[in-house]
């Protein structure tokens, strides 16, 4: 199992609005380098709702492939429910940020690493995320 890798500040305007059911989105020119594959993202109206989860109709998307400044995305990601976004005069954003899919992989990784019923510590090494686990003599 593996961590989805993750990126410091990786946010983006959408270049158009989107109907329900599509799967490849344009950010602005050049922000599609901030993004990686392999990650869950917030898709959200910014315009009313300055912060994601404030959006009734935020969602969860699965970035699967980036392409200069295309990503390609699956839909109703993590209990989210696939939904146009393309209301005229709104501005749409996707960012990637920590859902609940990026905490509970973080507890099975240290759990498969670690039992804590014959305690065992874990200590991390946060610049390569690598976990250690030290049992007791």
């Amino acid at each position: 199992m593996a961590i989805d890798q993750v990126s410091n500040f990786a946010q983006a305007e959408l270049a158009a609005g989107y109907a329900a059911g599509i799967t490849s989105i344009d950010v602005e020119a050049g922000a599609g380098s901030k993004f990686n594959a392999d990650v869950n993202a917030y898709w959200w109206n910014s315009t009313d709702y300055p912060s994601p989860p404030d959006d009734p109709d935020v969602e969860i998307v699965r970035i699967t492939n980036v392409s200069t400044d295309t990503l390609t995305v699956t839909r109703a990601q993590e209990g989210t429910a696939d939904s146009a976004k393309n209301i005229a005069g709104k501005t749409y954003k996707i960012a990637i940020g920590i859902t609940k899919k990026t905490v509970d992989d973080i507890r099975t990784d240290i759990g498969i690493k670690a039992n804590f019923d014959t305690g065992a510590t874990v200590s991390a090494t946060p610049a390569t995320g690598d976990f250690f686990l030290h049992t007791p003599t």
